[in-house]
């Protein structure tokens, strides 16, 4: 690349947009070389799809169009990426990615300029406000299940029939629909419901479309974002950051951070191209190991825990109950603890998890010492098929039984 290309790239990125924070350095091979890519929701500054744009230009794609509901940015986006890739046409395109005539409209401009479409990457999508669902009216509700959903429906529609089209340069069918759809897509209680019921949709028609598709080459995933910082959730980082808690974004996922564009953009590359080509009818959660686990309510006492899911029988757990006063080993616990009105509550919703908690080391034999009569103590006075039997109830990952 030229001094002069350089220079252009920084003052477009000084003047109008922050740079794109990647999170690893570019592959030495072109991905998508020649393949021809329409990817929708591009506007932003920090979203997916501007990262995901250059991703694509980076790695050899022939031509780009950068669509968006709102072309604020999209002009500078084409800019900026010309500087950068020259060899990589560029259009853009203004409209609603829940228009049917304007998304039939994109797809047959590629097929009458470069004569095939390779990927679709339906990527546009709204949050809505973040309610009860009984706070909802139907038409709100509709509105967001039409453009979350009815986008990724209409970019298969259209696509998968001009993706079979082959020509010289395709001799084959072949192409990647990709849609946006997210982590509250399938797992519950991380939006807001119509946006969870729309993104729960999205990865159903990842699912069904694909089959559908069967044996054309053309193949179908939904992507599945945990919290990235993008456009859309830009508020809830700066009053994260305003306060001085940014750490405390994403403490519920294995890797304790919420996620970047770029590390969307690039699953979004490698289902776009041929290395993904085993890949279809896939919901991929990008989402800092969130989706892996279960939902709990942190607290002081469970800092350390592992995990509170002890798979331990209830006449058990009744029997550990009895042996400990919750409500004292809570306050002990906490010496600090505000007026008693709160303790009350917080006592109430620790419990259950100082219950699990101390189920949990009791089946991996750490508090023994604290129940000697009827739990170590009876464990190894307990006759071989009866130790047998205990092996399985609480020790499943050191079974006794070798069956």
């Amino acid at each position: 690349m030229s001094d002069k290309a350089k220079d252009r790239i920084n003052a477009i990125g000084n003047q109008l947009l922050p740079p794109i924070n990647k999170v690893a350095p570019g592959s030495s091979k072109l991905r998508v070389e020649g393949k021809v890519v329409i990817i929708t929701g591009t506007n932003s500054p920090l979203g997916i799809g501007r990262a995901t744009a250059h991703q694509y230009a980076e790695s050899g794609a022939r031509a780009l169009y950068l669509c968006d509901f709102d072309d604020t940015h999209l002009e500078s986006h084409k800019k900026e990426i010309n500087a950068a890739f020259p060899k990589v046409e560029i259009h853009t395109r203004q409209f609603d990615a829940a228009d049917e005539d304007k998304v039939k409209e994109v797809v047959d401009d590629a097929i009458q300029r470069y004569g095939r479409l390779d990927v679709f990457f339906a990527n546009a999508g709204i949050v809505g406000r973040t309610t009860l669902f009984s706070d909802f009216s139907k038409d709100e509700f509709m509105s967001i299940l039409n453009t979350n959903t009815s986008s990724v429906f209409l970019a298969a529609k259209y696509a998968a029939p001009a993706m079979m089209k082959t020509s010289a340069d395709k001799p084959h069918s072949s192409g990647s629909i990709i849609g946006t759809a997210s982590v509250a897509g399938i797992r519950s209680n991380a939006g807001s419901t119509p946006y969870s019921a729309s993104k729960a949709a999205v990865v159903s028609l990842a699912q069904t479309i694909s089959y559908q598709l069967a044996g054309t080459g053309v193949r179908v995933n939904a992507i599945c974002p945990g919290l990235i910082e993008t456009g859309m959730t830009a508020p809830v980082y700066e009053a994260a950051r305003a306060r001085g808690s940014e750490k405390k974004i994403g403490q519920l996922n294995p890797m304790k951070r919420g996620g970047r564009a770029d590390e969307i953009a690039r699953v979004a590359l490698f289902l776009g191209s041929d290395e993904a080509s085993y890949v279809n009818g896939q919901a991929w959660a990008v989402d800092g190991g969130l989706s892996a686990g279960h939902p709990f309510v942190p607290g002081k006492l469970a800092r350390n825990r592992y995990d509170i899911s002890c798979h331990i029988p209830h006449n058990v757990i009744s029997d550990i109950a009895k042996s400990i006063n919750l409500f004292n080993f809570f306050i002990k616990a906490n010496p600090q603890s505000p007026d008693q009105e709160e303790d009350q509550v917080s006592a109430s919703i620790v419990s259950l998890s100082v219950l699990f908690r101390t189920a949990q080391l009791l089946r991996f034999k750490m508090l023994a010492p604290i129940f000697p009569s009827r739990n170590s103590q009876s464990i190894k006075n307990q006759k071989p098929n009866s130790q047998k039997k205990l092996g399985n109830m609480f020790l499943p990952a050191n079974r006794i039984d070798k069956r």
